[in-house]
């Protein structure tokens, strides 16, 4: 493994870190550090998440990633976890609240030895520090000062997340969350932030326009033998999530057609419901 340490005053320390509030005198680095010279989304949630925090963390990493945006987040379980290994092959930076020798968590350790390799694991604290339970509430400053913009997927009431969304906004970071069910503790966090101006991260492309980096939309029909209504249904759906109200919005068919046609469509191995009432194309 092979670290590198950088002091502050470096011509190679991240220019990004030096305005912040406590910004590190030094940084310890493996793997690819000119990741840092590329767009970065820090994507951050919960560690104990959901099916659907998990699938959306996945989505947007793997569809962000593909259009060269770097990802960044803390390695930790959940949330952070599926953000790297979705994203890791386009390059994802890993922010550690233990010595950058040191991987934690212990489950992590395929992940940890990819990103050292394959992306890049930064931290501030010395070699051979243990994860201290202080360290991760420091690290996420870093985590919101690199990225150019924050999307938070879930996040509980008062939770780490929170921390890093707030960090971003006093660094004058965009924040996004993604929407979620008013019921469920883990979308109150995300929501309170909608509530309180965050954007509304309802599709992955939304955020890569928010950088200024677009992908041509493929409007494309599958090779298969599909009928004029589903194809009617099948032109509105994408790799977003979309809900089953905004396709009445755009058809003419009634709720019940509607469906009946996205129940074919996933029979058909062509569509996917993600969440209640959300579908995506596959």
């Amino acid at each position: 493994m092979n670290i590198i340490e950088l002091k502050k005053d470096d011509p190679l320390f991240p220019k990004k870190l030096l305005n912040i509030d406590s910004c590190p005198k030094s940084l310890y680095f493996s793997g690819n550090i000119q990741l840092l010279q590329k767009p970065i989304i820090a994507i951050v949630g919960s560690r104990k998440c959901s099916s659907y925090g998990i699938n959306q963390a996945r989505l947007y990493a793997t569809e962000l990633s593909k259009l060269g945006i770097v990802t960044i987040s803390g390695m930790a379980l959940g949330i952070d976890t599926v953000v790297h290994k979705a994203s890791i092959d386009n390059g994802s930076i890993a922010v550690l609240g233990s010595g950058i020798d040191i991987c934690y968590p212990k489950q992590n350790q395929e992940l940890y030895n990819n990103l050292s390799t394959k992306g890049l694991l930064i931290s501030e604290f010395p070699l051979s520090s243990p994860p201290m339970a202080y360290h991760f509430p420091i690290r996420n400053r870093i985590i919101s000062a690199l990225c150019d913009l924050l999307l938070v997927i879930e996040a509980k009431d008062k939770s780490g997340s929170l921390i890093t969304a707030n960090h971003a906004l006093e660094q004058g970071k965009t924040v996004f969350a993604l929407p979620g069910a008013v019921d469920s503790p883990l979308s109150l966090g995300c929501n309170k932030l909608i509530y309180d101006g965050a954007g509304i991260a309802y599709s992955w492309d939304i955020i890569s326009k928010e950088l200024g980096i677009y992908k041509k939309k493929d409007t494309s029909f599958p090779s298969l033998n599909i009928s004029p209504k589903q194809k009617s249904i099948y032109i509105h759906l994408s790799s977003s999530p979309t809900y089953v109200d905004s396709l009445i919005e755009k058809t003419t068919l009634s709720l019940c057609e509607i469906k009946a046609i996205l129940m074919e469509l996933e029979m058909d191995g062509l569509i996917r419901q993600v969440s209640h009432n959300y579908y995506i194309t596959i």
